[in-house]
């Protein structure tokens, strides 16, 4: 698969799916594109008697008098770190597995973090962290999506090992992306989500569509926290019964998104670059 891989590497620049706070002026350091320079902070024209970094907007909105000037470093590289749960209830999904799309999506980051000169790590989760690279270049992640693209995960589904990641993501504000089914406990996801305050997070909900499930037959049902197994007749009515369970957990989850303020991306079916883009996109206004 290593053609369809190169393919994804050139399918999505990241640059495009940070938030408006990288962006926009104001009194903090944050990222600028295109000049090699990073905006730092705005101080007194007095400080710095530089007639050319008079911020003309700037000095207006704070009626000071000397006027601001605008002061810029050099660009910083900006710390991207892709989350992936590898976890077994990943390793399904058609056409591809939703492991494998974490492979496309790590393949594109790594790519688009070489050509902007920028940091890209990953980590993947079973019950432990099993797979760490940073930082990755674009060779590496196109040996990474490869290796991810046959995983067959082992360890079971349990999801400790997103909790010991922490201490292991950068000290600076990155760009984190998680990327999971979300189907664990609720106080894990908001445990890591409020350590992680620091950073900018983006999650991946990757759904499993209900009805791909069959009408009829034999069926184990496991539950995703207690891991107990259940041996059910499948109906019609159970059938949407589970749908409607499914929907009521997923709804728990994206509700502590919005409650905490992170923003996430609901992959209801096959996921495809052209949502990932769209959604992106709308972070920047």
């Amino acid at each position: 698969m290593t053609q369809e891989l190169k393919d994804a590497q050139r399918d999505l620049n990241y640059t495009s799916i940070l938030s408006p706070r990288w962006y926009i002026s104001g009194e903090e350091g944050l990222r600028t594109y295109g000049s090699g320079l990073e905006f730092r902070k705005l101080d007194s024209f007095l400080a710095y008697p530089e007639p050319h970094r008079i911020d003309i907007i700037a000095t207006l909105r704070s009626q000071r008098n000397p006027p601001l000037v605008r002061i810029f470093e050099e660009k910083r590289a900006l710390s991207i770190v892709c989350i992936a749960d590898l976890t077994r209830s990943m390793n399904s999904g058609t056409p591809h597995t939703r492991i494998q799309d974490i492979a496309k999506i790590i393949t594109a980051l790594s790519y688009s973090a070489s050509v902007n000169g920028d940091i890209c790590g990953f980590f993947g989760y079973e019950s432990a962290t099993v797979i760490k690279e940073s930082p990755i270049t674009k060779d590496k992640g196109l040996k990474l999506g490869n290796r991810l693209w046959n995983f067959v995960p082992q360890d079971g589904d349990s999801h400790e090992g997103l909790l010991r990641i922490i201490p292991h993501l950068p000290q600076i504000p990155s760009l984190i992306i998680l990327i999971s089914d979300f189907l664990f406990e609720i106080k894990t996801l908001r445990k890591f989500l409020q350590k992680t305050n620091n950073h900018d997070v983006i999650a991946i909900v990757m759904r499993h569509p209900i009805k791909a499930m069959p009408s009829w037959g034999i069926s184990y049902i496991k539950d995703s926290e207690s891991k107990k197994k259940k041996i059910r007749i499948l109906t019609p009515w159970h059938k949407n019964a589970l749908r409607k369970q499914y929907e009521k957990y997923i709804h728990e989850r994206l509700s502590l998104f919005k409650s905490l303020h992170r923003e996430f991306l609901d992959v209801v079916s096959e996921f495809s670059f052209s949502v990932l883009k769209r959604f992106f996109a709308k972070r920047r206004y």
